[in-house]
Formats: structure tokens, C-alpha cells, sequence
């Protein structure tokens, strides 16, 4: 008998959700262009349907390719980044999508934010937990988070100076933003900000999650005698 038939308990997999992500961050005075190498354990509820595991997987892989990257991330309080990127009227200065952290994003604060972001993402159809980053900054070093970043980061009330559009940050939102802002003074709030961005055009786009099914077909293969020449 082998050991593993000797074992009393089975093995455990441990699957891993890895991606690249390369954005530009504004800290303090510095401007640096960064690569993130990042790596989270990732657990499926068991309770989740085919379905919202295929479409949270849309989600995340959306958000981390076409909002996330090319992306520039700052500080709300970072007063020189606000000046540059923020314009008079509400918008930004540039086309890149923006990433407003409630503290400088350095390399710990960005794995917590990642972490966050992609649960809430995932709507209980995927959970991360640990997460590792490396990004081509850091001279060799990298970070390892462990635990619920939620319980670490600020509370919407706690990083806006304001009532903000919604009741939850921006990480902790089943949505494509990276920002919260004030609502102006006058403004309708349950009509939302010119900057919202859900994922309704996503959901609209995926084609039904197919369970499996057999095809058949009239084909039908020549059965050959073994030695019996073909006659063309």
C-alpha cells in the first residue's frame, strides 16, 4: 500500500491568481513608472454558480487589463498631484484612468488596495486572501500581506472631507472606478457622478456559461480492411 493510500486526510491544492500590472505613481514629488508583479491565494465559494465564477473572472481580468493598468495613482492628499492631474471643472487633466489612495501608494498600500478591490470583484464567487507584491522599484524587496485589508483601510468618512457619492470606498465597490470624490453642493447624489463606471456592458457582452453537451454529427468514417487497396 503507498503512503498516500496510508494517509487518513487527503492533499490539499493550493491555486494562486498571478498578473502583471503596470502603472505610474505620483509620490510625493516623484514620478515613477512601476511594475507590479502580483500573486494572491484564491479560494472558490463552494456555493457559487458556474456562472458568477465566469463572470467575476470577466470582472477581475477587465478591471486589472483595461482600468488598472496604464493607470496613475496618487494620493487624495497629495496637494502637487492634485494640482497637475485635477482640473477646476471636477476632471482630470489626462487620459489615464486615475487611482486616488488614501495614504502615498506604496508597494504595502497598493497589495491591501488589490486585495480589497479584487473581492469585491469577485462578489463572493472567488476570495483572495494573502497577497504578494513586487514591483521594479523596490530593490529586491516584496510584500506579503496576510489577512482582510478591509479591516486595515479607512472607512469612506474616513479619507474624504465630505459627503461622498457613495457609502463604501471605491476598493470595497463591485465596480470599474478607482476614485471617490465629494458631492457638489446642490448636486442630485442618486443620480451618481459623471464618473461612475459599472460593468453592465460586460455582462451584456458574455454569452451564457454552458454546462456541457454532447454534439452529434452524421460523420461517419470509411471503415478500412487492413491490406484492402482503396479504389479512387
Amino acid at each position: 500500500m503507498s503512503k498516500i493510500d496510508e494517509d487518513d486526510e487527503g492533499g490539499i491544492i493550493y491555486v494562486q491568481y498571478s498578473f502583471t500590472l503596470t502603472l505610474t505613481r505620483m509620490i510625493e514629488r516623484f514620478i515613477l513608472p512601476s511594475v507590479f508583479e502580483v500573486s494572491l491565494d484564491m479560494h472558490i465559494h463552494p456555493e457559487s454558480s458556474m456562472e458568477e465564477r465566469h463572470h467575476a473572472m470577466m470582472r477581475i481580468k477587465y478591471w486589472i487589463e483595461n482600468v488598472a493598468s496604464r493607470s496613475m495613482a496618487f494620493s487624495s492628499d497629495n496637494k502637487d498631484a492634485l494640482s497637475i492631474f485635477l482640473q477646476d471643472e471636477g476632471g482630470f487633466s489626462v487620459d489615464n484612468p486615475i487611482i486616488l489612495t488614501p495614504a502615498e501608494p506604496m508597494d504595502d498600500l497598493l497589495a491591501m488596495l488589490i486585495q480589497s478591490k479584487l473581492n469585491a470583484l469577485a462578489d463572493n464567487a472567488y476570495l483572495f486572501d494573502t497577497i504578494r507584491l513586487k514591483s521594479d522599484n523596490a530593490v529586491g524587496m516584496s510584500y506579503t500581506f496576510i489577512g482582510d485589508a478591509d479591516e486595515d483601510l479607512p472607512e469612506i468618512g474616513e479619507w474624504l472631507d465630505g459627503k461622498s457619492w457613495y457609502d463604501v470606498p471605491w476598493w470595497r465597490r463591485n465596480d470599474a472606478t478607482m476614485i471617490d470624490t465629494v458631492v457638489p453642493e446642490g448636486a442630485d447624489r442618486t443620480l451618481g457622478p459623471d464618473w461612475a463606471a459599472d460593468f453592465a456592458f460586460l455582462n451584456q457582452a458574455m454569452p451564457p456559461v454552458s454546462t456541457g453537451a454532447i454534439i452529434k454529427t452524421d460523420f461517419r468514417p470509411r471503415i478500412i480492411e487492413g491490406g484492402k487497396k482503396i479504389d479512387k
